[in-house]
């Protein structure tokens, strides 16, 4: 009779134990005794815990779904910004190369007036000043087209 008993409170407290498993308990990983691994796989907490990492997965899955998808903008952008600049780079350099140009043009003509002859020489000056500053390429791109403009007024001084 005595081991009737104590059997049958073995089991009941084995029983109990059973009941009482929480997720945080039942890590696969962590040493359970043979009482505890009952405890997870009869409340369901095993189960319970794959859920939850899979829901985990999922959400990670998603977040960096959601990053890649950013990423590939953010390099659309930077080409396409990469593209633009290269395209005012190549705008830039062709006005000073007019500039340069017409100032050398001038230069010629007006052999003989060395007034005018100075001033396109400063002008020269200046455009080369314009190409060595640090400046934004905007602004050297405005500086540029204000000495196209002042050598356009020496040019009509010439009379050409």
């Amino acid at each position: 009779m005595k081991i009737v008993k104590l059997s049958l409170c073995i089991f009941s407290a084995a029983t109990l134990m059973a009941c009482s498993a929480s997720t945080a308990e039942c890590d696969p990983n962590a040493p359970l005794g043979l009482f505890g691994k009952i405890a997870c796989a009869s409340s369901g907490s095993y189960d319970q815990r794959v859920s939850d990492k899979e829901a985990e997965l999922a959400a990670a899955q998603a977040h960096n779904s959601s990053l890649q998808k950013a990423n590939r903008a953010a390099k659309a952008k930077a080409e396409q910004s990469a593209e633009k600049l290269k395209g005012k780079k190549a705008e830039l350099n062709k006005l000073n190369q007019t500039v340069s140009n017409y100032a050398a043009q001038l230069k010629e003509k007006a052999k003989g007036n060395d007034q005018i002859l100075q001033q396109i020489k400063d002008a020269e000056s200046q455009i080369q000043a314009v190409n060595d500053s640090s400046v934004s390429d905007e602004v050297k791109q405005a500086e540029l087209r204000k000495l196209q403009r002042k050598l356009a007024t020496y040019q009509k001084a010439l009379g050409l």
